[in-house]
Formats: C-alpha cells, sequence, structure tokens
C-alpha cells in the first residue's frame, strides 16, 4: 500500500530550464514543460524503490498550475504525496515551492505501474503497426 508515501526533492534553475531554451516561451525563467518533468521525476522516485524487479511507472495523466515565475539561481522543491490507489493507477499530490516557501505550482498527477520488457516490446509492436 503506497498511499502515505511521501517525498521531496530540490533543484536550483538552470538555463536549459528556461521557457526561452526549451521554446515554451521568450524570457529566461523556469519553464512550464521543465516543471512537469520536475514534478513526474519526483513522483517516480517518491516510490521507485517500493516496487518490485523489473516494474517501473509511466506518467499518463498530469493537470498542473504553473502559479509563479522563477529565475535561474532559484532553489526548488518538489514534495509528492501518494493519494490514492487504483490497481495500477497510483495518483499523486505534486507541490513546487520556491526558497521562500511560496508555491511556484501544483499538480494532480496520475502514474501506471508498468513491467518494463512487457511495456517497451508492447511500444515497438505499435510501431512496428504503423
Amino acid at each position: 500500500m503506497l498511499i502515505g508515501t511521501e517525498f521531496s526533492q530540490q533543484i536550483s534553475v538552470e538555463q536549459h530550464q528556461t521557457a526561452l531554451h526549451m521554446g515554451s516561451g521568450s524570457i529566461e525563467v523556469f519553464a512550464t514543460p521543465a516543471m512537469i518533468a520536475f514534478m513526474e521525476n519526483t513522483a517516480m522516485l517518491s516510490i521507485a524503490n517500493n516496487l518490485n524487479e523489473g516494474e517501473t511507472t509511466v506518467g499518463t495523466f498530469i493537470q498542473a498550475d504553473h502559479l509563479k515565475a522563477s529565475v535561474v539561481g532559484e532553489t526548488l522543491l518538489c514534495h509528492s504525496k501518494v493519494t490514492a490507489e487504483n490497481g495500477r493507477e497510483i495518483t499523486f499530490e505534486l507541490l513546487v515551492t520556491d526558497s521562500k516557501g511560496d508555491t511556484v505550482g501544483k499538480a494532480i498527477h496520475k502514474r501506471f505501474l508498468v513491467n518494463k520488457t512487457r511495456f517497451i516490446e508492447k511500444a515497438k509492436e505499435l510501431t512496428k503497426k504503423r
């Protein structure tokens, strides 16, 4: 049972994570796609040690709000909490805050538990059919 599992990690915003660099905007602030990746990575890592050999999770849904800009060099903290499990689907609440404790972003995220080998084989098979 993963419900209640929590995990946090922090990063310092780097140039390659800006909207200007990623092409999602025209200024040098933390890009929304970078925030989403930070959130998904935090969720993934939060339960990684609880999975069986050969298992991983893949993101299937995210609903996020990016509420505050962050400049290069700003330290950001992402906190993840598992709020629900429905079979192989795991739901997370995510919160990103800055060094002042202000909310930068928040999200509801779902990940699906898969067998790595079978998942890749199925993806390759689907690609061949195209």
